[in-house]
């Protein structure tokens, strides 16, 4: 039995379009110390198309306060084929904040945007179990 594996993958792709709007961007931004949540789904057919998604929100210290009130959310989709070693594949990310700009006065996140990503991904696997 082994009890050691080692995963690699080398991705190459291309983004189609996108762009990124800021607003007053900060120098530095800090997020030493912060949370967040990270939930992913995916749906797989055949053993070689899938499907899926999820969101990453960030939950920010507020003025030496920790609350539950998420500041900004990044989101994916994305489907492709897996044959083997190799995945083709297509993801579309969005970034925002979760309260608009013109209503929140001092947003950690200062921009919004989305892109797109094609790819081409090679992946294995040394070691633990076949």
């Amino acid at each position: 039995m082994t009890w050691l594996a080692l995963v690699f993958a080398l991705e190459v792709g291309w983004l189609p379009n996108g762009g990124f709007a800021l607003y007053e961007v900060p120098k530095v931004l800090d997020v030493s110390g912060n949370y967040y949540t990270d939930l992913q789904a995916e749906v797989v057919a055949w053993d070689r198309l899938y499907i899926g998604g999820g969101m990453k929100t960030f939950l920010w210290d507020q003025d030496g306060e920790w609350t539950f009130w998420p500041h900004s959310t990044l989101y994916n989709f994305g489907a492709g084929l897996r044959l083997g070693v190799l995945t083709l594949g297509w993801r579309h990310f969005c970034a925002h904040p979760v309260m608009p700009y013109s209503i929140l006065y001092d947003p950690q996140l200062r921009g919004e945007g989305a892109w797109d990503e094609v790819f081409l991904k090679v992946s294995g696997k040394i070691g633990g179990k076949k």
